[in-house]
């Protein structure tokens, strides 16, 4: 199961990813489709796996109407 991030307030990946290195970091914001300094925010999905299916995962979640 591909470990997913909720987003509980307005951030961005280079916050979230703090203490990996440069190529992880680049590598997880291309499959997020962001940068490290996009804003994500508060109830987005941010995908901390690489992989198509978590690709796919993080999308459908960030399509769900907000609560």
């Amino acid at each position: 199961m591909p470990e997913m991030l909720f987003v509980q307030d307005v951030t961005t990946p280079s916050a979230l990813l703090n203490g990996l290195d440069q190529r992880t970091s680049d590598d997880l914001c291309r499959v997020n489709n962001s940068t490290s300094g996009t804003s994500l925010q508060r109830g987005s999905i941010f995908s901390l796996d690489d992989d198509v299916r978590a690709a796919n995962i993080r999308a459908q979640l960030n399509y769900l109407p907000a609560p």
